[in-house]
């Protein structure tokens, strides 16, 4: 039947880019790194047929270099699988606003495609990810900690759910961190999105409290090929709230 038509995303492993950190170069002088022959015969036919595309992952870490460096280095690498397009398809930030100036950056960088992490309906889950925990549950704190804390009293009840087959999903693997109506604030330009920012870190509440938008500080154990975490800190339903109630219970 052979191979379908469709355009075919294609990533280096963990989704990073040639040269975004130290660790990735060290990986890329090993003998076994890079296209295997065969492999680089069939990416250069889906090239030639306009059906491939390069996918890659903005976090820092493990990226060492800034959003558009990454961009850049990604326009790279896929002039070395043909000029392919370059799709990012995934990138987080603590702020629905952040998130949207980064789309038009993203852009105005050359991306041919942009997705972020991630579009949850809060309003349907009462979460930032795609699961419910119910009512009791929540009051309790939730269920672990972006730290992986384990909240006794909330999980005690949770498990129950899962034991009886009513649970809707947890907080695991990442899987916080979601925004609504973020299309809507995306600026005309990158410049646009850099005022944006300008005034936030001058305290504009129009735009945004700066602060709430700083990275969140790693747990302890975290390594360079683990993904930025995905999370609002100052969110009712954010799993820091839940470790902070946890310790309080």
């Amino acid at each position: 039947l052979g191979f379908p038509r469709c355009p075919i995303a294609i990533a280096n492993w963990t989704s990073t880019v040639e040269n975004e950190s130290f660790f990735i170069k060290l990986l890329t002088c090993l003998p076994c790194s890079g296209t295997p022959r065969e492999a680089k015969k069939i990416f250069d036919s889906f090239a030639g047929q306009n059906r491939l595309i390069l996918s890659f992952h903005f976090y820092s870490p493990p990226a060492t270099g800034s959003f558009e460096e990454v961009i850049q280095l990604a326009k790279k690498n896929a002039i070395k699988l043909g000029g392919i397009p370059i799709y990012l398809s995934e990138y987080f930030e603590n702020g629905a606003q952040l998130m949207a100036d980064k789309l038009a950056v993203a852009v105005d960088q050359g991306a041919n495609a942009v997705t972020y992490w991630q579009y949850v309906d809060r309003d349907y889950t009462k979460q930032d990810g795609w699961y419910i925990y119910p009512e009791e549950v929540r009051a309790l704190g939730g269920v672990v900690s972006n730290g992986g804390i384990i909240n006794t009293p909330g999980w005690d009840v949770y498990k129950l759910t899962v034991a009886d087959g009513t649970f809707w999903g947890a907080y695991i693997t990442g899987a916080g961190g979601g925004r609504m109506n973020v299309l809507e604030l995306v600026p005309a330009t990158s410049s646009d999105a850099a005022k944006g920012i300008t005034k936030a870190s001058a305290g504009d509440k129009g735009v945004g409290d700066f602060l709430a938008n700083l990275p969140v500080p790693w747990p302890k154990g975290f390594t360079s090929l683990h993904h930025g975490l995905k999370c609002d800190p100052n969110s009712d339903d954010s799993p820091n709230k839940t470790a902070r109630e946890a310790k309080n219970v």
